[in-house]
C-alpha cells in the first residue's frame, strides 16, 4: 500500500501540524515567514483542519494580491500579534521578579540581579551616589 503525501501536513512526535511558507510578498506584513499551526493528534481531523486552513490562507493570499491596501491591515495585525507575544513571553519573568521584591520568593541569584539593577538605576540619577546618598552639585 502506498501512502499519498498530504501537502502542508507535518507529523512530529505523534502530533500533526499545518506547515506552509508565507509568500515573500506577505512576510513583511505578517511578521512571519511560515505558518506552523497544530491541527491535532488524529489523522482524519488533521486532514480536515489542513483543508480549512489551506482554503483560508489561499483566500488571504488572493485578497492581498488583489488589494494592496489590505497589506497595511495585515501589517498592523502582525505588529499587534508580535507585541502581544513579546508581552506574554516577558510576563512570567516580571511576575517572578515582583515576587522576589515582595519577599514571597527566596532566590539568591534573583536578589543579586535586582540589587544590580537598582545600582545601575542609581547611577542614572544625577546628584546621587551608588548608595543613594544625595550630594550637592559641584
Amino acid at each position: 500500500m502506498t501512502t499519498k503525501k498530504i501537502r502542508y501536513l507535518l507529523e512530529q512526535k505523534g502530533r500533526y501540524y499545518y506547515q506552509r511558507k508565507v509568500p515573500k510578498a506577505l512576510t513583511h506584513a505578517l511578521k512571519k515567514d511560515r505558518w506552523h499551526l497544530p491541527v491535532g493528534g488524529n489523522f482524519e481531523t488533521a486532514t480536515d483542519s489542513i483543508k480549512n486552513l489551506k482554503r483560508q490562507h489561499d483566500a488571504l493570499i488572493a485578497k492581498a494580491k488583489a488589494d494592496p491596501s489590505f497589506l497595511i491591515t495585515l501589517r498592523r495585525g502582525g505588529e499587534a500579534r508580535v507585541k502581544a507575544e513579546e508581552e506574554a513571553n516577558t510576563q512570567p519573568l516580571v511576575d517572578f521578579l515582583d515576587g522576589v521584591r515582595r519577599g514571597e520568593i527566596d532566590c539568591y541569584p534573583a536578589r543579586v540581579e535586582l540589587a544590580y539593577q537598582d545600582a545601575m538605576a542609581m547611577d542614572q540619577v544625577p546628584g546621587r551616589d551608588r548608595r543613594g546618598y544625595k550630594h550637592p552639585p559641584r
